[in-house]
């Protein structure tokens, strides 16, 4: 299995995890469906751009897309049925803050052993 193969096997994987569809997904990332298709048909690649967004919204680094390391999870739980792009934004937001408050402390850590 090649390492392309397996970063999009983690973005379809990070999608499902979420519980959404290529549609609500692609309303978030602001990008047409069929793009989010053609990535998961590995006919295109990740950007960046869409790593970081998808990867904010589950409380995830990015590392986790590209290299598979593991993450501690940040225990998100959708309570509305319907979450609209706002929603998700606001939640990715949240997360990013959350994300960085955790690597501060790791180097916080890391600081306080040496």
């Amino acid at each position: 299995m090649g390492k392309k193969y397996e970063v999009l096997e983690r973005f379809v994987q990070l999608r499902k995890k979420l519980g959404l569809s290529q549609k609500q997904l692609s309303e978030y990332l602001e990008v047409d469906q069929s793009y989010i298709s053609k990535i998961e048909n590995g006919e295109r690649s990740i950007t960046l751009d869409i790593a970081e967004k998808i990867c904010n919204l589950i409380g995830y680094d990015v590392s986790y897309l590209f290299n598979g390391e593991n993450q501690e999870s940040l225990n998100i739980s959708f309570r509305a049925k319907e979450l609209d792009v706002e929603d998700l934004k606001k939640l990715a937001r949240v997360n990013l803050i959350a994300i960085k408050l955790r690597e501060m402390k790791k180097l916080y850590e890391e600081q306080d052993n040496v």
